[in-house]
C-alpha cells in the first residue's frame, strides 16, 4: 500500500508538494470511517483515495454500513489493480441502483453509467484512469479552519510518532 501511496503522491495530477497536505490512514477525529489516503489542496478541498489490493477487498466496501459519505470529501477515487478491472466494472454495475451507492456517486441514466472514478495501477507502477467523475454527488464543502488545524495536528502526530520509532531502532 505504501508503494501505491507513493505513486499517487508522485503524480502531479493528484498531489502538489508545495501546496497540498497528504495524510495516509486517516481514521479518527475528522471522518466517521478510515480513509486510506486523503489530500487537502490549498483551498481546503479534500480528495480521498481508497486503495484496494484485491477484488475481495473491494467487495467488502459495498457491504459496509458506512460508505465514503462524508461531506468533507469533495473528490473520491478508488485505486485498484488493473488486473481486476473487468470484475470491478461488473461489481459497479451490480450496485448502480443501491441507495447508498446512488447517494455517493449519483444516479445512472440509460445513456450513462455513473461509475466512481478509478485509478488503475499495474505491476510496473503505471497508472491510468477510467472516465468516472471524481466529484461526489450531494452536499460537499471545503474544510473549515478548525478542521484544517485538526488535519495538521493529525499529520504532526503521525510525523513525530514515526520519528520516535526511527530513533528507537
Amino acid at each position: 500500500v505504501k508503494e501505491i501511496e507513493e505513486m499517487i503522491i508522485n503524480n502531479p495530477l493528484y498531489f502538489n508538494i508545495r501546496t497540498d497536505i497528504a495524510i495516509p490512514n486517516l481514521s479518527w477525529s475528522l471522518l466517521d470511517y478510515e480513509a486510506d489516503l486523503i489530500i487537502m489542496n490549498k483551498s481546503g478541498y479534500v480528495t480521498e483515495f481508497e486503495i484496494k489490493r484485491s477484488f475481495e477487498d473491494l467487495k467488502h466496501d459495498f457491504n459496509k454500513n458506512i460508505f465514503h459519505n462524508s461531506e468533507l470529501i469533495n473528490k473520491f477515487y478508488y485505486v485498484l489493480p488493473k488486473s481486476i478491472e473487468e470484475q470491478t466494472l461488473k461489481l459497479f454495475d451490480k450496485h448502480l441502483e443501491d441507495e447508498k451507492y446512488v447517494k455517493i456517486f449519483g444516479k445512472s441514466t440509460s445513456v450513462m453509467k455513473n461509475y466512481p472514478a478509478v485509478i488503475w495501477y499495474d505491476d510496473e507502477g503505471k497508472m491510468t484512469t477510467n472516465n468516472g467523475y471524481p466529484y461526489l454527488y450531494g452536499k460537499h464543502r471545503k474544510l473549515f479552519l478548525e478542521e484544517r488545524v485538526t488535519l495538521l495536528r493529525l499529520l504532526n502526530m503521525r510525523y513525530w510518532n514515526l520519528r520516535r520509532k526511527e530513533i528507537e531502532k
